[in-house]
């Protein structure tokens, strides 16, 4: 119903997203029974707690994007990266090993965040 409704152009990717919760709701409560109203609460309880943490994560992520671009880290690294004397592999092996360090100690979501948000002009 998701799917096919955003390729017939009855509501976007987002309406799709509410019309989903709504019907699984619906399944869950009316069809199945699984869920009773007493469950709501926790249900919604954690749902805020997973979504303010993953607002964290991008404020934490527009921030040091923020400190990046205030200090040109960006345009250091792609001269630096841009006067290398070498070969590709080796800037691609130095990225994928960066990738793997920042991977032990973030979150993919705040890997892929850092990149986006140190691109951003300040103000």
């Amino acid at each position: 119903m998701v799917v096919g409704g955003i390729y017939l152009g009855a509501f976007t990717p987002t309406e799709a997203a509410a019309v989903g919760t709504i019907f699984s709701l619906v399944v869950t409560f009316g069809i199945y029974k699984t869920l009773k109203p007493k469950d709501m609460p926790g249900i919604l309880r954690d749902t805020i707690t997973t979504t303010s943490m993953i607002f964290a994560i991008m404020i934490g992520a527009t921030l040091f994007g923020f400190v990046l671009t205030i200090l040109n880290v960006p345009q250091a690294v792609t001269e630096l990266v841009a006067g290398m004397e070498g070969n590709r592999w080796i800037v691609f092996i130095a990225i994928n090993i960066l990738l793997l360090f920042l991977g032990c100690i973030l979150e993919s979501i705040s890997i892929i965040l850092l990149p986006c948000q140190s691109c951003i002009p300040s103000f």
